[in-house]
């Protein structure tokens, strides 16, 4: 007995794209009225519903209006609703005369708090696909839908029937955004809405440990207490805590006497997960308020105002180090664009004019800024008679945005040689993984530098020091520059 499998490779347009999103996030800004017209379609066109219902046998028909004023209907029936795995679906024009007819299946893929999507579409016949890749633009307007979806969800908010979710994406490493949540320091800088401000805060972190704060209006002399319970505690990934109304002591107090309705909740769970992207983070924030309690609108608003004043805070964080177990987060932000602050690091005449600590310069220096390529430079010290040389091998360069190398110490060939035989402890890595993420911040460059070195090595506090030293170097060769 023999079986056939038929390929449909020549039918079909596949487009798959990693989003900065959880999926249940992706898989409702695909299926919610109010955001899928946001977004759907390429970019310059816009897109008006005339009836929309995600199920299975629903039908969603639409318009497409194209930047040249043409119209076109469409019409799709759903087959499979499967929240928030997967969508099928027919895929048609808005006629029964009408022959482009496919079929298109949409997967939502975890990947590690982010949503691998993919859109599968298939053709009856090779000639109707190639048809509309050369009549319609199928395939780049395909990308361009993914493109605009993944730009709504950095900064978004959808209602369900019993929570708000809110999606806003900072130039900030996770860590950082973690601490504004968690640290009292940070929190009280940006929490509440305009016009209120947190003059009090204690944060016990850990679950269990609860949270209670003062939001305080001077215009309005006002003050509104509120607390709550952790119970989850993930750095730098995940927090989910209670979140009530409370007295100054501490004590739950019911809504009603707050004035709210009877619809708001005695008490309602906060879900913040914070997913990181090249030195951005991702931050999504579920608030359990059902859609009948009148305050959620004016929640939402809040809300949206107290991450405006978070994006401002971050933003001028300027010098930050996070002392992180595995590794050190060094941000820092230069007056200077940010192809300029690329270049100081894979050019090596912008490199050897800023490069180590005070009291060393770098006589020689050659970099290969390509995936595999090697830097080999030398690190002097006229004072102290030393020369240090060491070698990068770089993993990837994405210009202007990102470069990831491992460092090692080397002897002058470049031949790669042991921490100890350069007087380094024995727990000091032989070879040191480095990321540098390069943010443009309204003309400026946010730069955000990993070097993984454990908190248990002895020397990292001197590494940081170095590290500092030269980034300050840095800061005073671009403002030389500009």
């Amino acid at each position: 007995m023999t079986s056939e499998t038929t390929s449909t490779a020549d039918r079909e347009i596949v487009i798959s794209r990693l989003i900065d999103a959880p999926r249940d996030l992706v898989f409702k800004a695909w299926t919610h009225p109010d955001h899928v017209v946001q977004w759907w379609g390429p970019s310059g066109f816009s897109t008006t519903t005339r009836e929309i219902d995600v199920r299975p046998g629903g039908v969603w028909r639409y318009v497409m209006h194209g930047p040249d004023g043409t119209d076109y209907p469409n019409r799709i029936d759903f087959r499979e609703v499967v929240e928030p795995e997967r969508l099928a679906y027919d895929h048609s024009g808005d006629s029964p005369e009408d022959a482009l007819r496919f079929e298109t299946t949409v997967t939502f893929e975890d990947r590690d708090g982010k949503t691998e999507l993919t859109m599968r579409s298939l053709f009856e016949t090779a000639a109707l696909r190639d048809q509309v890749i050369r009549e319609y633009g199928a395939l780049e307007g395909g990308k361009q839908t993914l493109e605009r979806l993944a730009g709504h969800l950095e900064n978004t908010a959808i209602a369900t029937e019993d929570e708000l979710i809110i999606a806003r994406t900072f130039k900030a490493p996770r860590e950082l955004v973690f601490k504004c949540w968690t640290e009292p320091e940070h929190f009280k800088r940006w929490w509440g809405p305009h016009g209120f401000d947190a003059p009090s805060c204690t944060i016990d972190l850990r679950v269990g440990g609860a949270i209670h704060f003062n939001m305080h209006s001077a215009e309005h002399g006002m003050d509104i207490w509120a607390g709550g319970v952790f119970q989850v505690v993930d750095p730098p990934s995940r927090i989910v805590l209670t979140d009530y109304f409370a007295d100054a002591d501490g004590n739950k107090v019911s809504p009603a006497s707050m004035g709210m309705s009877d619809a708001f909740p005695e008490e309602a769970l906060v879900t913040v997960d914070f997913v990181e992207h090249e030195g951005n983070t991702t931050m999504v924030m579920r608030q359990t308020i059902p859609a009948i309690a009148p305050e959620r609108e004016g929640a939402t608003v809040g809300w949206g105002e107290s991450f405006d004043k978070l994006d401002a805070y971050l933003a001028r964080q300027e010098n930050i180090v996070i002392a992180a177990d595995e590794e050190l987060i060094i941000v820092r932000t230069f007056d200077a664009p940010r192809e300029l602050v690329f270049a100081c690091w894979t050019d090596p005449e912008h490199f050897m004019q800023w490069w180590g600590p005070t009291g060393f310069e770098i006589p020689a220096c050659n970099i290969d800024a390509t995936p595999g390529g090697v830097a080999h430079f030398d690190m002097r010290s006229s004072q102290h008679g030393m020369d240090m040389w060491y070698g990068r091998l770089h993993q990837e360069v994405t210009p202007p945005s990102r470069i990831v190398f491992t460092e090692f110490m080397t002897d002058a060939d470049g031949n790669q040689v042991t921490p100890a035989e350069m007087g380094m402890g024995a727990d000091w890595p032989a070879e040191m993984l480095v990321t540098v993420d390069f943010l443009e911040n309204d003309g400026k460059t946010t730069m955000v530098l990993r070097p993984q070195v454990a908190s248990r090595v002895p020397g990292r506090e001197q590494a940081l020091g170095g590290w500092s030293q030269a980034l300050d170097k840095l800061d005073a060769y671009l403002a030389a520059q500009v």
